[in-house]
Parts: C-alpha cells; structure tokens; sequence
C-alpha cells in the first residue's frame, strides 16, 4: 500500500520538456531568457486592475508583454526546426552550446529536472543567479506564486562551453541571461540559496494552474 501510495504521489503533473543535443558533466549551466514569463504574463492580465493601482504607470506598464522583451524565444524557434535527442542546429554548436531544453510547463525548475534526468549529469546551481524579472517578482508575491514553477516559456536551459562569450553575445542581441552553476557527475541536482543548500525534487504542477482555477472559479482581483 505505502509503495502504491508513493508512486501515485509521483505521477507528473506537468509536460516533460525535450533535450536537444547531448549533456556532460563538466560544462557550465545557464539560462538564456528571464524565467517564469509565460506565466507573469497570464498573472498580470489577470492582475491588471490591482497593479495599476498599486504602481507607477511606468512600473506597472512593464509588467505586461514581458515575454516580447525579455525572452530567448528567438532561440526557442530555431531549436523547434530540429527533433529532440538529435544534434544541435550548427548555430548553437559553434557558440559552444552542447545541450539545450525550452522550459514551460512546471517552470525553470522542471526544465533544469528534465536536463538533469536525460542528460544523464546533475548539476550545482546557485537560485540567486537565476535571471528573474523585478516585475515577475512582485506578481508573484501579490499571488502568492513560486516563480520557480511558474510556466517559463521564452527561457532556454543550456549546458555550454565558453559560458562568458556565449553570454556577451546574448546580451548584445538583448536576450538577457545568466550563468547559473555547472553539470557534475551523477544525478545530483543541488541548488544553493544563499547559505541554504536544497536537492532539486520531482517537477510540480505549475503554478499557473492556481490562477486558472481562480479565473474558472470567477476569483477576480
């Protein structure tokens, strides 16, 4: 009974993103694009009364529309012209990325979960370094939400080498991104926050869902 019990409770409720290219321990782990910004987005029209109250018009303008300014999506389109488990499009082999997963559904960290697990490394990740929007920030806390689990399509997880010139080239084509830790051997996923040190658990279901429930239930803000 406990192991039926342990395995219903570890049925996945959100997708499983795809791994494009081959992972190994050894290379640095980024993130290209801010994070959680499909879901900030869906949060702030739903919002959109309560933060135009509450903020300056120029604040609270930039809430909306993240994804438009802040995403990798353009990278995102040009991993979508290749299938998963194959080799990565050239362009991202000659700027020293070796793997790569869109994230989306059940967030930044589902992503990272989804790298980890078939790329066959963990990794070591520093939650502080994660690109994450002021914005997104303050949505989450008037919501309530984890902006960790929350959608983040328009961000890439990559696995690289020559982290430092692959993020001067993001940032001159106004991709924000960020490098985040590095791939080790094993299947370790150990992310540090400040003196706090965590293991990556099984991906949860998104955090958008409790918005969508709110707006079936006829919650307004």
């Amino acid at each position: 009974m406990e192991e039926e019990r342990e395995k219903a409770f570890r049925v996945r409720k959100c997708r499983t993103a795809p791994l494009y290219g081959e992972c190994r321990p050894g290379l640095s782990l980024m993130i290209a694009g801010d994070i959680a910004l499909a879901g900030s987005d869906e949060a702030a029209e739903f919002l959109a009364g309560e933060l135009a109250e509450r903020y300056s018009p120029p604040f609270c303008s930039g809430m909306f529309r993240q994804r438009e300014r802040k995403s990798a999506d353009r990278l995102v389109r040009e991993l979508a012209d290749g299938e998963p488990g194959t080799p990565l499009p050239p362009a991202f082999r000659k700027l020293g990325i070796r793997a790569a997963v869109p994230a989306g559904d059940g967030g930044i960290l589902a992503a990272l979960w989804d790298l980890s697990r078939q790329g066959g490394c963990g990794f070591e990740a520093d939650l502080r370094r994660f690109p994450l929007s002021q914005e997104t920030v303050e949505i989450s806390e008037l919501l309530d939400l984890n902006p960790y689990r929350l959608d983040a399509g328009g961000a890439l997880v990559l696995a690289v080498e020559c982290a430092a010139e692959l993020a001067d080239r993001l940032s001159g084509e106004g991709i924000p991104s960020a490098v985040i830790g590095w791939t080790v051997r094993g299947n370790g996923c150990r992310i540090r926050s400040g003196e706090t040190v965590s293991y990556l658990d099984f991906p949860a279901e998104d955090e958008i869902i409790k918005i969508r429930n709110r707006k079936e239930g006829g919650i307004a803000r």
